[in-house]
């Protein structure tokens, strides 16, 4: 994201609209409760920022329009749940965590392995085992 004082409001208030989507995001797929914690209080911080604009300024937005949340997320978390925005090493490493459930053909699979671009995925109660593209499987959230 570019630095704020380089926006304008309007600029402003989009991106931290889609900052409260990726801090929410991540916050569900983070294990350790200190890192949920902190996306989750990034999360906040953003929601107050993003209704003290709209409250002053009579707009709509992710937090107060059902519409405008379903718009800018799906610029930014597709259909299957798989994120379309650029992640960090650590966030993929644990939204990619070994041992997680993920979906896979609409079926729920337990991920065994990964080179971050393949996965080997497992059911948990036959225990078939599947070799896929991580673009096909998304993380049960």
């Amino acid at each position: 994201m570019e630095k704020s004082r380089n926006l304008s409001k309007s600029e402003y208030f989009d991106a931290i609209q889609r900052e409260y989507i990726i801090a929410d995001f991540k916050r569900r797929f983070y294990s350790k409760t200190k890192d949920k914690e902190y996306y989750a209080k990034v999360a906040r911080f953003k929601a107050e920022k993003i209704n003290d604009i709209a409250n002053r300024n009579n707009l709509i937005s992710v937090l107060n329009d059902e519409q405008k949340y379903k718009e800018v997320r799906r610029t930014l978390i597709n259909e299957l749940n798989q994120p379309l925005f650029e992640m960090s090493e650590i966030d993929l490493q644990n939204y990619y965590r070994e041992g997680c459930e993920f979906v896979h053909e609409r079926e729920v699979w337990i991920l065994k392995g990964t080179d971050m671009k393949r996965a080997v995925i497992y059911k948990k109660d036959s225990g078939i085992q599947k070799d896929v593209s991580i673009d096909e499987i998304a993380r049960v959230l």
